[in-house]
């Protein structure tokens, strides 16, 4: 009775249809990312990694993982990325502690963004039925799709937290808001850039929030950079102090001549040439992220520009960068501006709709936002076909990996490569190496690998069918240390379909 009477409720406040969406939406995308990874199609980098550190913190090592020694110098988490906020999924994941549930726990956090983003659309546009479709939109926007087809990030938190944040300003909710403000500064040290940015375009904007108190209309957004800049600062020194270790591994600036994100702007005005050359490199693919932000909400945005002043920092860090991830929607990096987009379209619909007096046009224009909206999400079926081989698996292969893992104890310390790895990721003694192909990473690889062999792991299990070619030249570079005199120690315990099972001190019959 209880169960049904909540349920009532649920149904008072949220539309019938917009559970059903969420629910079909944390479904199809928990059970494609499950299969993904039973065939092993997911990677340390990131699902094992964050099932490492959420599986260490229940098991008494908060925040543990051995993944970024180069990176992390005591191999704590929370140096690499300062993000306390984990702990609130703890309980959930401490349900069933394994990577599947970390999947569903990534599709439920980012469905719920669809739930801000109706009530925001409700509250801005005072009408059920386009609330209802905008939070369709949000829901099925590109950006938001490419977060969801990745696995969990901590941007999924930063992404959902951040469109509650912007509704409970907006509602003018304020001990709500600044308790969501709280909560999405938690999710990852880099969220304090766009909220001082979103502080700033509140400023800009003090005369159009409402006839209420100007002290606290210029309160508010002043408080919100002050906060979040001093959390910023705050946590850099935390992070410092939990052994962070500053590397631009990546370089993802190298043609710009920056070292880490806080050099960009300065290199930019420093030397227009290069950054100029920054800007062209890869332009091709950064002109189509900049159309692929816009045109599924048919560039509505850029009719209230001020609304998007929280998406300049990514913007910039992104289009004078040469690290493709950065320009690509297919990724967790958008999640960063998704949420102001999100934002500046509902008030270009807006302002388009006052002109408009017919209810038809403004129907119109709705269906032609969807219709463009599904248009662009047609693109993301390369990358659904690029990340998604279960229909092409050689599941007897995929068999032949489970049966040799099961011959690996629970309680035993391991190296595997980096697709292998989420699935022995439980454990506090489990270990991986970048690939040897990662750009920058060539000889941190093989550092990393000597100084996982001196551990002396029981167990080592590489795959030379796996179908990432990375993945690949991990195994390749394992089995080839391995052959070297010194190494003698691991024998071959079993050796089947290309994948490769040794343990320490153990002889052949």
């Amino acid at each position: 009775m209880v169960l049904f009477k909540r349920n009532i409720f649920l149904l008072k406040i949220l539309p019938l249809e917009l559970l059903v969406s969420i629910f079909l939406f944390v479904a199809f995308f928990s059970i494609f990312l499950a299969q993904n990874h039973y065939i092993f199609n997911t990677y340390a980098w990131d699902l094992g990694l964050f099932n490492q550190v959420l599986w260490s913190t229940l098991h008494g090592e908060p925040f543990y993982y051995t993944l970024e020694p180069f990176w992390s110098q005591y191999n704590n988490f929370l140096a690499t990325h300062f993000a306390p906020i984990l702990i609130i999924i703890l309980p959930f994941y401490a349900l069933y502690p394994k990577p599947e549930t970390l999947l569903i726990i990534h599709s439920a956090i980012i469905s719920l963004g669809g739930v801000a983003a109706y009530k925001l659309s409700y509250f801005l546009l005072k009408n059920k039925s386009q609330a209802l479709i905008f939070s369709f939109l949000y829901l099925l926007n590109p950006l938001i799709v490419g977060q969801a087809l990745s696995s969990f990030h901590l941007e999924d938190l930063f992404m959902t937290f951040m469109m509650f944040t912007i509704y409970f300003f907006v509602k003018k909710d304020y001990w709500k808001y600044f308790i969501s403000l709280n909560l999405t500064l938690m999710t990852i040290e880099y969220a304090a850039i766009p909220l001082i940015f979103f502080g700033i375009a509140m400023l800009v904007m003090i005369n159009k929030w409402g006839d209420f108190s100007y002290n606290v209309k210029f309160s508010i957004p002043l408080i919100t950079i002050i906060f979040s800049l001093l959390y910023f600062i705050l946590v850099q020194n935390i992070q410092i102090a939990l052994g962070l270790i500053r590397l631009n591994i990546h370089q993802e600036w190298r043609i710009l001549g920056a070292n880490s994100i806080f050099e960009v702007p300065l290199k930019v005005l420093e030397n227009p040439v290069l950054a100029l050359e920054a800007l062209s490199y890869d332009s091709f693919y950064k002109l189509w992220y900049l159309l692929m932000i816009f045109m599924p909400v048919l560039f509505l945005p850029l009719l209230k520009p001020t609304y998007l002043l929280p998406i300049l920092p990514w913007i910039m860090i992104s289009l004078f960068s040469n690290y493709p991830a950065y320009y690509v929607i297919s990724s967790h990096y958008p999640a960063f501006i998704a949420p102001f987009i999100f934002l500046a379209t509902i008030y270009g619909f807006r302002k388009i709709a006052k002109s408009i007096k017919r209810a038809k046009s403004k129907k119109l224009l709705i269906i032609a936002i969807l219709t463009i909206t599904i248009l662009s999400l047609l693109f993301d079926i390369l990358r659904i076909r690029t990340i998604y081989h279960f229909t092409g698996a050689d599941l007897q292969h995929v068999s032949n990996i489970y049966d040799i893992l099961s011959l690996v104890p629970n309680n035993a310390s391991v190296l595997a490569q980096d697709n292998i790895f989420p699935h022995l990721s439980s454990r506090f003694e489990a270990y991986t190496i970048p690939s040897p192909t990662w750009e920058g990473f060539s000889s941190i690889s093989v550092e990393m690998l000597n100084n996982v062999l001196d551990k002396k792991p029981e167990y080592i299990i590489v795959d030379l069918k796996a179908d990432n070619q990375h993945s690949r030249a991990m195994g390749e570079l394992i089995l080839s240390t391995l052959s070297r005199l010194e190494f003698s120690q691991y024998s071959l315990i079993v050796e089947r379909d290309g994948i490769y099972l040794f343990r320490l001190n153990h002889r052949n019959f």
